[in-house]
C-alpha cells in the first residue's frame, strides 16, 4: 500500500528520491506551484512526517487532495 504526501516546491532537491515511489518528471504540482505530491512505501513514512512535519496519506486522501481548489483546475471549455 503506498502512501503519499505533498512537498514544498522549494525543497525538491533535498528529499531523499531513492526512496520516493513518483517520478520526478511527471510531478503533480498544485495550482499555484508551490507544492508537489509525491508517493512513498510505508516503510518511509517517518522520514518523510520528520521532514515536512505533515502526516501521510492514504491514496483515497491523496484523491481527495487532488479535487480541492488548491490542486484541480475545472475545464470549463467543455
Amino acid at each position: 500500500m503506498r502512501l503519499y504526501t505533498t512537498i514544498k516546491t522549494k525543497e525538491i532537491d533535498l528529499i531523499n528520491w531513492d526512496i520516493v515511489r513518483s517520478n520526478r518528471e511527471f510531478l503533480r504540482y498544485s495550482v499555484n506551484g508551490t507544492r508537489f505530491l509525491i508517493a512513498l512505501e510505508p516503510e518511509h513514512k517517518n522520514y518523510f512526517e520528520s521532514f515536512n512535519g505533515m502526516p501521510v496519506m492514504s491514496h483515497a486522501e491523496a484523491l481527495q487532495l487532488m479535487l480541492t481548489p488548491e490542486w484541480f483546475i475545472q475545464d470549463t471549455e467543455s
